[in-house]
């Protein structure tokens, strides 16, 4: 980890313009060598490892959750194979769960080829990446910035803040910790084209970019890095020029250099929209209303805030808000404006503060809600890039804040401080992550947060199922039956447990009375198929299957069970 992109010099220089606040510090850990000492890099970097290996410890003995990981592993007959050349092809074409992130599906198989279809390797692959992400966040800014003290801290909020517990401990959520990883290589990598002085400095550049695509292939959401490079570049890369024709002659060249980014996200927005649009994800005008749209996106980055700050009841899938009351939105706004144009007025003296607020803001936007991706107001695990924004912000701003008091000078009174915060958000997350040990726990404690929540109730069925608890898993599939009724999933899920628990005539009036709402679904075709089947209804069943077919003749289960009463009534014609 180099630490030469800023001299002492240039620090001194820094103080002066009111940006590095308590410099004079960052100037002594200069004079000493390294940040105090050659190996203290080495020695912050482990201790970030063993930050999160602490706080994650107990979800290394979790299991599978009945949310995602039924899709994307242990119910998958694709990824369950391993690497193979069908699977490696699947990867790349499908677009099951409504997005397309080869990456993710790759690194699923991989683990299981190697290790086996074992929760404990799938926990333990998004933990290392976790804790690869916040050595990596350190090392970036530790090269830009020299400020030891505070890169560490920034990175250990990313390494233990409860608001990323989500992201970690999810195994579904694969595509958050592989996403970041590939974002920060593509920072480092800018960063490394941005210093160097060589006439091969674009080889970096080029890095840069094929970081940033394979990031976009594990989730389309840092669609935004564009944008966070250019923040970069005003701070601490300070790339923009001096007065007002410089600076805009400047701030067009860095666009332009980015040419090739920007032409990267456009692409993959259409593709992320497309994949969603394909699994029917992206919620109309009709159903929620652009009026609604705005209401929720102002109120939702003022509930991020507070979350940063104020990390309890955490739960899993908040539900769409049914009203959001209008001073709700209206001091959600006024709270956003007022921290804008304070960071504004501000940033010519403390640029990090402007840095880090808008990167919150862009990095926020793809996941926002102006596009209704699903039906939830927001989610933990959206906070996990946009929040590092936050932690830059405030870690340097309280730093500049401090210095302004003798007391707050003394580096043991900081490390104090450091220490009881890191503390204070490590022991929340440590709980948290203790929630994910089963679905039982964690969409139980979901239910008691969000109140009535019909996703929570259908993961809480599924669990109750597996477990062979069949009436507290009717019970809670009723009402996300009940409540979602306008979803072909909830009428598949439902007949599925109707059929397993042999209550086939139930089944049959089900899928006939969901087949009037949702003629092209081939799975209430084969579950009415199945049903009749079981109820001696051979010639139905048939008709049933035939009718899947239409819907979809590749289907090979329909073509099989065909096939079966084809020869059934052979035989039966024979004899």
């Amino acid at each position: 980890m180099r630490r030469d992109a800023v001299s002492c010099g240039g620090i001194a220089q820094y103080e002066r313009e009111g940006v590095m606040g308590t410099s004079s510090q960052e100037c002594r850990d200069c004079s000493s060598g390294n940040g105090g000492g050659g190996n203290l890099p080495f020695y912050l970097a482990c201790g970030l490892v063993l930050l999160v290996f602490v706080v994650y410890e107990s979800v290394f003995g979790a299991s599978f959750i009945t949310f995602d990981d039924t899709i994307y592993i242990y119910d998958n007959d694709i990824v369950r194979q391993g690497l193979t050349g069908d699977g490696l092809l699947w990867a790349f074409s499908t677009l099951e769960t409504g997005n397309w992130h080869p990456l993710v599906w790759l690194s699923h198989m991989a683990i299981v080829e190697l290790l086996g279809l074992n929760p404990f390797w799938q926990h333990t692959a998004n933990i290392v990446l976790h804790a690869a992400s916040c050595v990596l966040l350190f090392a970036i800014l530790y090269r830009l910035t020299s400020a030891a003290f505070r890169s560490f801290v920034v990175a250990a909020l990313l390494a233990v803040h409860p608001l990323h517990v989500e992201s970690v401990a999810w195994i579904s959520e694969r595509k958050d910790v592989l996403s970041m990883l590939f974002a920060l290589l593509s920072v480092y990598a800018y960063a490394l084209y941005a210093q160097a002085a060589d006439r091969d400095r674009r080889r970096w550049l080029l890095a840069s970019l094929l970081f940033f695509v394979l990031g976009l292939m594990s989730k389309a959401m840092l669609v935004s890095l564009p944008l966070l490079l250019l923040l970069l570049d005003y701070w601490p890369l300070r790339r923009f020029g001096s007065g007002t024709s410089g600076r805009w002659a400047a701030v067009w060249t860095l666009v332009k250099e980015k040419c090739l980014f920007f032409a990267a996200s456009g692409v993959f927005c259409g593709v992320a929209y497309f994949a969603q649009a394909h699994s029917d994800s992206v919620s109309s005008l009709e159903r929620v209303g652009a009026g609604y749209r705005m209401a929720n996106v102002l109120v939702s980055y003022v509930a991020y805030l507070y979350k940063l700050v104020a990390p309890f009841d955490l739960g899993v899938l908040y539900p769409l808000r049914p009203v959001i009351p209008k001073w709700h939105v209206l001091l959600a706004g006024l709270l956003l404006l007022a921290i804008t144009a304070g960071v504004v007025k501000l940033a010519a003296r403390n640029r990090f503060l402007a840095m880090g607020w808008f990167w919150y803001l862009i990095a926020m936007l793809p996941v926002i809600g102006i596009v209704q991706i699903g039906r939830q107001s927001m989610a933990d695990r959206y906070a996990y890039i946009p929040f590092i924004g936050l932690y830059i912000a405030i870690v340097w701003g309280v730093c500049a804040l401090a210095g302004r008091f003798r007391f707050f000078r003394n580096r043991a009174v900081g490390y104090a401080v450091m220490a009881v915060v890191i503390a204070y958000f490590g022991v929340t997350a440590h709980a948290q992550a203790a929630l994910w040990k089963n679905s039982g726990t964690l969409f139980g404690h979901t239910l008691s947060i969000t109140g009535p929540n019909p996703y929570a109730n259908k993961a809480l069925g599924q669990y109750y199922w597996s477990i062979g608890e069949r009436k507290k898993a009717f019970a809670n599939m009723q009402v996300y039956y009940d409540r979602v009724s306008d979803s072909v999933d909830s009428h598949v899920i439902f007949a599925e447990m109707l059929v397993g628990a042999q209550r086939y005539s139930e089944a049959i009036r089900l899928a006939q009375d969901s087949l009037q709402r949702f003629p092209d679904s081939v799975r209430l075709y084969k579950l009415l198929g199945i049903s009749l089947y079981a109820t001696g209804k051979k010639d139905e069943a048939l008709q049933a299957f035939l009718k899947a077919r239409e819907v979809d003749p590749d289907d090979k289960d329909v073509a099989k069970n065909i096939g079966i009463l084809l020869r059934g009534k052979t035989s039966n014609a024979t004899e």
